[in-house]
């Protein structure tokens, strides 16, 4: 572990000794403008969305969406002080349920068939004397279906303070560090992005709690941040603290921009490193890579031989592979490219050393068919909130499935484009588990009716084996149709 610290150190010192000695003081306060710009959620196409999509994994927006997103009439209030928008969701779901070999015969649970969700999104920037800045975002939303379900979120609350050429802020903030746009390997403080919907369009993500320091220095800019999650974690999840250092630098003569990052933790250490390339003004190519000894993701015990007879109940997942000293490395590559008549494509390999092997899936589904055998005999008592022992393996063993990137090969692909002075705007994707060739389909189209007013549709439909990953998420299509209110 030693030495694996000291190349994660020098990875990141030697770089920001060069890029100091380039740059030039007269372009500090360039650096600092397209920093700031860069976390302005305001300036964001509000939502319309599809909460029915698969939970891959949730996520947060790219820096090139403000390219891809449909128009939307969103408007941001400005005063001398004060910045708002608020937008009011309300969206109808009809969903139809598939097969899964962790939901024998729609035994264990079944979605809602229909479905309604109102939801307002709020985002609030007020300026404040000496440099200072206060920033949030709030969601609230209400579900009505067979039961009805409200929420509060307070997705970011912090304050942002300028001390010359350094700039601080502390509170829950949502970090925007990578450079993919599905997948978010060097995202070391980022949550993570659902792939089935990259841009977050149901403002579900939250921040950490951090102090953030950012250091510019022309072109480049250099960062630490601290974080616990303490304050809003429960007793059972223990106290996690984070401190990220990351050196970005942007050479715009070459149109190239690279970042260092390294992540000390109590948990794990990361070292990662992000890239893109600017050909022109249409095409853009992009990666980036994070490597780390040993892993903390929890994982099922079911992936491990001999384990495929056996029932765990409350022991059915952990960090099986925390321990082992192999470098374990997420990275991907991408390309954004628009064609001469306007429409955006973007596509993306991703890789991650941390999803199943094809033997460790093959035990894991050995388990369930376990489970499934034993839950079918009917002998095993409930054991927690009247669920038997097999019943909670293949309830958990959903929730693994419904991670992001639980197995290691991902392609993702995504058309987008409007017409009519950008009122009518569509978008297509696909998200493909090239281990098993199961896949992921969306499509949403939608249409600004006058100024903060837009209607839309989205679709999806899951495909793949009865052994594949999306085919067993338990859902095989849902469509989406609402109304967006901007003001």
């Amino acid at each position: 572990m030693k030495w694996f610290r000291s190349i994660v150190s020098c990875v990141v010192a030697l770089p920001l000794w060069t890029a100091s000695a380039l740059a030039s003081p007269q372009e500090e306060d360039g650096a600092k403008e397209e920093a700031q710009l860069a976390e302005a959620p305001l300036d964001e196409a509000p939502p319309s969305g599809d909460e029915s999509a698969p939970e891959l994994g949730p996520g947060t927006d790219a820096p090139m969406d403000a390219a891809l997103e449909p128009a939307s009439g969103g408007a941001t209030e400005n005063t001398d002080w004060l910045r708002h928008r608020v937008d009011l969701l309300d969206e109808l779901t009809f969903v139809r349920d598939g097969t899964s070999l962790f939901n024998p015969g729609g035994s264990l649970y079944s979605n809602d068939r229909r479905h309604n969700s109102l939801r307002l999104n709020g985002e609030f920037s007020a300026q404040l004397p000496q440099g200072m800045t206060i920033k949030t975002q709030v969601t609230s939303a209400l579900s009505t279906g067979r039961e009805t379900v409200a929420m509060f979120s307070i997705r970011e609350l912090y304050g942002t303070a300028s001390l010359g050429d350094f700039e601080l802020s502390v509170g829950r903030k949502i970090l925007r560090w990578t450079n993919g746009y599905a997948f978010t390997p060097a995202g070391l403080l980022e949550p993570v992005r659902n792939p089935s919907d990259p841009q977050d369009r149901l403002r579900m993500l939250e921040g950490l709690e951090m102090a953030q320091l950012d250091y510019f220095r022309g072109d480049h800019v250099y960062t630490a941040v601290f974080s616990t999650n303490a304050l809003f974690r429960t007793p059972e999840q223990g106290q996690r603290f984070d401190l990220a250092m990351r050196g970005n630098f942007l050479f715009n003569a070459l149109n190239l921009d690279i970042a260092f990052e390294a992540l000390v933790s109590n948990v794990k250490n990361i070292g990662a490193m992000t890239a893109s390339y600017v050909f022109g003004d249409a095409l853009e190519l992009h990666g980036e890579i994070a490597g780390n000894r040993g892993s903390s993701v929890v994982y099922p015990r079911s992936i491990l031989p001999g384990n495929q007879e056996s029932l765990f109940g409350a022991d059915y997942l952990g960090q099986l592979k925390l321990n082992e000293t192999r470098l374990f490395l997420r990275y991907l590559v991408g390309v954004n490219y628009t064609l001469p008549w306007g429409t955006n494509l973007i596509g993306e390999y991703y890789r991650s050393d941390e999803g199943l092997s094809v033997q460790e899936w093959e035990r894991f589904l050995a388990q369930a068919n376990f489970s499934r055998d034993q839950l079918a005999t009917g002998q095993h008592p409930p054991v927690f909130q009247g669920r038997s022992l097999p019943a909670l393996d293949l309830l958990q063993g959903l929730q693994v499935l419904s991670r992001q990137s639980i197995r290691r090969n991902y392609l993702f692909l995504r058309a987008a484009d409007s017409w009519l002075s950008e009122q009518l705007a569509a978008s297509a994707l696909i998200l493909v588990s090239m281990d098993d060739r199961s896949m992921v389909a969306v499509g949403d189209v939608s249409y600004l009716l006058r100024k903060g007013a837009t209607l839309y549709a989205r679709g999806t439909y899951i495909t793949g084996s009865g052994t594949s990953e999306f085919a067993n998420l338990g859902r095989r299509a849902s469509l989406n149709a609402g109304v967006v209110l901007s003001f």
